[in-house]
């Protein structure tokens, strides 16, 4: 079943914790962006703060020059996803490797500037791709189209695709066409008069 999981991008806590209200009915898997104002021009919330959200499940999305510095302050987190970025200078291997260590989904995004095929070596080691429809840091660009082709290959590829960034109510149903799985959606939920209602005709769009 395809799926639609809220995400937040935020460093106000007290606007992290109206999101949660907002949704706590709706669902309890969450992707938070994490930053750290090195890989993108922009910080979030600290790690420390989702342990105040018990009730929920996490996909953290990291945005950060150093993901594998996040596996020790995970812990007390119900984290079911761990993302980080094909562009970061990293041994994109080793990391994967004690993730699955600690029996966490492994996801790798990718940029709208990057090529798809960078991630080959990797499509065989993880469960998921990210594709991200905007540049990254910041919530409420507009989706970019090109990123299509990337979603087309991927499926090509048999690889599980999760599209962030842009999505909404009137590109959806094309970007599930081009064969993603999951919708990461921030501003396209987040921004509407009714969340509960939102998010039940983007589920109707995709299932």
């Amino acid at each position: 079943m395809n799926k639609i999981i809220p995400a937040i991008l935020t460093n106000d806590p007290n606007k992290l914790q109206q999101k949660f209200q907002q949704i706590k009915n709706i669902t309890n898997l969450v992707q938070i962006d994490l930053m750290d104002g090195h890989f993108v021009d922009n910080k979030s919330i600290e790690l420390n703060t989702l342990k105040l959200y018990k009730d929920f499940e996490f996909e953290l999305h990291l945005m950060v020059k150093d993901p594998q510095d996040y596996l020790k302050k995970m812990s007390g987190l119900k984290v079911k996803s761990f993302v980080f970025h094909i562009e970061t200078q990293i041994n994109h291997k080793d990391l994967i490797s004690k993730l699955r260590e600690k029996n966490i989904n492994v996801g790798i995004a990718i940029n709208p500037e990057t090529s798809v095929k960078t991630l080959d070596p990797f499509l065989g080691l993880i469960d998921f791709v990210l594709v991200l429809g905007v540049n990254p840091g910041f919530s409420g660009n507009k989706f970019q189209d090109k990123v299509l082709e990337k979603i087309s290959y991927l499926k090509q590829k048999n690889m599980k695709v999760e599209v962030d960034g842009g999505v909404n109510l009137e590109n959806i149903e094309k970007i599930k066409k081009a064969g993603a799985d999951r919708f990461a959606i921030g501003s396209g939920l987040f921004g509407a008069e009714d969340i509960n209602s939102c998010f039940k005709k983007l589920n109707s769009k995709i299932n």
